[in-house]
């Protein structure tokens, strides 16, 4: 197949502008809800008469959008990346808080999210254009007295350009010296600077092809953006000159609307700039699938052309990955890329208002200014038609004049306000005075009438901010992933809870699943954190408990977290350490080397302890023992004397008999030899019972009686 020609990628083009959508540009669409917002006269006012205008939309969009501000820019974890594995949750964390800081902080966050939702609630869809932008910074830097192995260096990098060199002179004065060659240069280093880029596209600037039947639009056939740029801009993006010195002015009338209604300027003098530089020019970005190549396969395509209807030149086309829009609605349409606005549902009810709060204030002049019936030809009508005060009228009969009664229609007519007051409460989940509608409160009283009351009004702009959050805010957080996976290649400081990681993006893995925060408004504010407080206490209950496995460090941090970011504060790391962070980490780690410290000091306390109260026990055991062992000594040695004293008293005994024995010898002058035996029986008696004291004496620790002795000598001297 034959490449395609710029003439017939142009007819495509046209063919496509033809059929694409223009509801979205159309003067009802994105007039008319303006129009309505700001309380302007709807063009059937008569003079005389009234001309309020209720503001029914505009207070419905304020009282909604801080409420969906306060749900996407309180905290940042609107949307968060599911881990794909187990292990996973820290990094999964780390990426979802460093795409919340690219749109919130890299990008003006805030102004972009309230575009792209205030213009979902007024007129049907708000779009983003998410891409990224490549962009250089150029900086000259000027060196002498360079070496070669220096210049060598300088010029390493491949972004380093040399601009001038020169050799510099000789310094010596003496020809025989040889210095090393040094050298001067301008050398220019550009470093590239790209960045994610998110712009808000107004719905008048975009269009899209009438077949397309879904909010996303990813699949889309046919998509176009329709930008004023001036040939300045052109000429900077690197358009030729001979490319568009002849594009057509803008107009500027597609969103001259915006600044006329509030009676404001418009741009039109610019267009007229005498300095052609700044004149403006209509450029339509075309996004489409072309078979360029004539390869058989449509590819996704960027194709740059001037002029929007009819365009006449090409002036860029590049082949892309996907498309950059980001779309949403406040409420879905099945089977539609256009959903509806607050303007859709709340039109004929501001018109209804409107015309009510016109008939009370006629009402309410002709009762301050009532008309009266008059006789003709009995009053003098010059008279009755200059009204002064104390002034006459001239009248011929006393009832010539009557007032003519007005009658009130102020209940009527405010029981009717009340009824569309309520009505657009059950559309929207806006009442008269702010709070939820009191439709299915029923009979309830107290605090659980109170409660289905604002969970009445809570389930209607929940699901608003739930849709824009699934529909908008989630795509456009995984296109910025996407984008920063794609083109930031390049290790970065990233603050994380408190903590710097290193964050390299290219090598993030590819994650398929995110999940959203903000739910649909069920349980109230309120109603979650005292769930939470709940959580807390449960929490509290079970870490007391011995060997408990329900919970642990890091599942309390979530439940402080969770309870810091529906309060409306920071996340839980400006007050509380995460387990899960280095800090935490190693905080624990410390923790648990001094438990351990603390739990070996215990055990060595305890050992002590139980070695004092054995040895204590020892002690007492051995005092028992040897108290035992005096009292068993004592017994023997009372047991000894005992038997001592039998012994001795058995010696004495014997020693008397044989005293007498001996005397009676003398007495009688037995023979010598008699004497000598009777003698030698006392001495052997006397030995033997000596001996025996003896083996008594040193065996209960007892002194011998030493009375023997003295008694033998006694006997022997007598």
């Amino acid at each position: 197949m034959a490449k395609m020609t710029d003439s017939e990628i142009l007819a495509i083009i046209q063919n496509e502008m033809a059929n694409a959508d223009i509801t979205t540009t159309s003067s009802s669409a994105l007039q008319e809800p303006l129009r309505y917002y700001l309380g302007l006269p709807l063009g059937n006012e008569q003079e005389g008469r009234s001309s309020l205008v209720s503001t029914d939309v505009a207070d419905a969009i304020e009282w909604i959008m801080p409420q969906i501000m306060k749900s996407f820019t309180q905290n940042n974890e609107v949307v968060v990346f599911d881990p794909v594995n187990e292990g996973d949750e820290l990094q999964a964390q780390i990426e979802s808080e460093y795409v919340y800081d690219v749109l919130m902080k890299q990008n003006d966050g805030f102004t972009l999210i309230h575009q792209f939702v205030k213009d979902a609630l007024m007129q049907r869809n708000g779009m983003l254009k998410v891409y990224y932008e490549d962009d250089e910074k150029i900086t000259t830097y000027n060196y002498s007295g360079l070496t070669e192995d220096q210049l060598a260096v300088a010029l390493l990098d491949e972004d380093s350009e040399i601009l001038e060199l020169t050799e510099d002179e000789s310094q010596s004065e003496n020809p025989l010296e040889q210095e090393p060659t040094t050298y001067s240069a301008k050398i220019k280093v550009t470093e590239k600077c790209g960045k994610i880029c998110i712009d808000p596209v107004a719905p008048e600037e975009f269009r899209v092809n009438t077949q397309h039947n879904n909010i996303s639009l990813a699949n889309a056939r046919f998509t176009c953006h329709i930008v004023n740029k001036t040939l300045s801009d052109l000429r900077e993006e690197g358009y030729k000159d001979e490319d568009i010195e002849d594009l057509v002015s803008s107009d500027l009338l597609r969103s001259a609307y915006r600044f006329n209604y509030q009676n404001e300027p418009t741009q039109v003098p610019s267009v007229l700039s005498s300095d052609d530089a700044n004149r403006l020019v209509e450029v339509t970005e075309c996004y489409l699938k072309l078979d360029v190549n004539g390869d058989g396969i449509a590819e996704l395509m960027k194709v740059t052309v001037a002029g929007v209807e009819t365009p006449t030149v090409i002036l860029s086309m590049e082949e892309i990955d996907s498309l950059p829009w980001i779309s949403t609605t406040a409420i879905l349409m099945s089977h539609k890329f256009q959903g509806l606005s607050i303007y859709d549902r709340l039109k004929s009810i501001q018109d209804n208002k409107t015309a009510i709060i016109r008939n009370i204030m006629d009402n309410m002049y002709l009762q301050n200014n009532q008309r009266n019936v008059v006789l003709e030809g009995q009053v003098n009508l010059d008279d009755l038609l200059v009204s002064r005060p104390g002034g006459l009228i001239r009248v011929k009969r006393t009832d010539a004049i009557m007032p003519l009664q007005t009658p009130a229609i102020g209940d009527a007519a405010f029981s009717m306000m009340q009824y569309l007051d309520e009505v657009k409460a059950g559309r929207t989940g806006v009442s008269a005075d702010g709070t939820a509608s009191p439709e299915n409160v029923g009979n309830s009283v107290g605090s659980q009438g109170v409660e289905r009351m604002m969970n009445a009004k809570e389930e209607l702009v929940g699901l608003i901010i739930r849709v824009i959050c699934e529909t908008g805010i989630k795509p456009l957080c995984n296109k910025i992933r996407d984008l920063v996976t794609m083109h930031v290649d390049t290790i970065e400081d990233f603050k994380f809870r408190g903590q710097w990681v290193k964050v390299n993006p290219s090598e993030w893995e590819e994650r398929t699943r995110s999940s959203v925060r903000v739910g649909t408004g069920t349980g109230d504010t309120r109603a979650k954190l005292a769930a939470i407080q709940q959580v807390q206490l449960l929490q509290e209950k079970i870490m007391s408990m011995p060997n408990q496995t329900l919970t642990n460090p890091n599942k309390i941090y979530a439940t402080i977290d969770d309870f810091c970011k529906f309060s409306g504060l920071d996340s839980a790391n400006k007050y509380f350490v995460d387990p899960a962070s280095p800090e935490g980490q190693q905080a624990a780690q410390q923790s648990q080397q001094t438990q351990q410290q603390q739990q070996q000091e215990s055990q060595q306390a305890q050992l002590e302890q139980m070695r004092m109260q054995a040895e204590l026990a020892k002690s007492a055991t051995t005092t028992a023992e040897a108290q035992m062992q005096n009292v068993a000594i004592k017994g023997q040695v009372e047991l000894g004397k005992h038997q001592r004293e039998m012994e001795k008293q058995s010696f004495q005994i014997q020693l008397e008999q044989l005293k007498a024995e001996l005397d009676k010898a003398k007495a009688v002058q037995i023979a010598e030899k008699d004497l000598e035996d009777i003698k030698f029986k006392y001495d052997q008696l006397y030995a033997q019972t000596a001996l025996k004291l003896t083996e008594l004496e040193s065996s209960s620790n007892t002194s011998q009686d030493v009375n023997y002795e003295q008694n033998r000598n006694n006997m022997y001297d007598g």
